[in-house]
């Protein structure tokens, strides 16, 4: 699957930037490997050799800013909603 640089959701377009270890500034968790900034209109994502999951990570941010853009804020705050809708999103994309 291949992550593209900007994705268009409602006619607007978001920015989606790999950032390397070095570069990310965006959270001092462990887990944090990806994030949605939605007023900035972009999406981050982590690259880690150590954590192979980046087509996964991709899609559980373009999930929030689908929810952002839905207006579905109950939804969009609930991480484990996004995740196990991201996973079975990749799942079906990749096989």
């Amino acid at each position: 699957m291949r992550i593209p640089k900007q994705v268009k959701l409602l006619g607007l377009t978001y920015d989606v930037s790999i950032l390397a270890p070095k570069d990310w500034t965006y959270s001092d968790t462990e887990e944090c490997v990806g994030v949605f900034i939605p007023h900035l209109r972009k999406i981050c994502l982590l690259y880690n050799p150590d954590k192979p999951a980046l087509e996964h990570t991709y899609l559980h941010e373009l999930v929030h800013a689908i929810l952002h853009c839905m207006g579905r804020d109950e939804l969009y705050k609930d991480e484990a909603f996004v995740d196990l809708f991201a996973g079975l999103l990749h799942q079906s994309l990749t096989g």
